[in-house]
């Protein structure tokens, strides 16, 4: 299995929420990388780190004001989730399909 990133785009990020929240200003900007086995997220001086294995990627209701986005919740047993937003349906469903490709590579 190589180690090049599969996918990589700045997006949304929502990190140490229990749940999804829309208020933009707990949301940031980040580098998010799928790799073939973790997402980094940059957060500048260090990176955040999710290990694929026993991942879940969960699509979430789409907000439709005041323009429509879209979320993934990356959900993993005893760590709070991360949640990542999508300008458009596309997206959010590349980024899911090559996650759950990716972690399936683990089962």
């Amino acid at each position: 299995m190589s180690n090049d990133p599969i996918l990589s785009a700045e997006l949304c990020v929502l990190m140490r929420k229990q749940k999804m929240v829309t208020k933009k200003s707990a949301w940031s900007q980040r580098l998010v990388t799928l790799n073939p086995t973790n997402i980094t997220i940059n957060l500048g001086k260090k990176n955040e780190v999710l290990e694929l294995l026993d991942l879940e990627a969960i699509v979430q209701p789409k907000i439709e004001k005041p323009t429509p986005r879209y979320f993934l919740k990356l959900s993993k047993y005893g760590k709070r989730p991360v949640f990542l937003e999508f300008a458009t349906e596309n997206k959010q469903n590349v980024w899911k399909e090559k996650i759950s490709a990716c972690v399936s590579e683990f089962v």
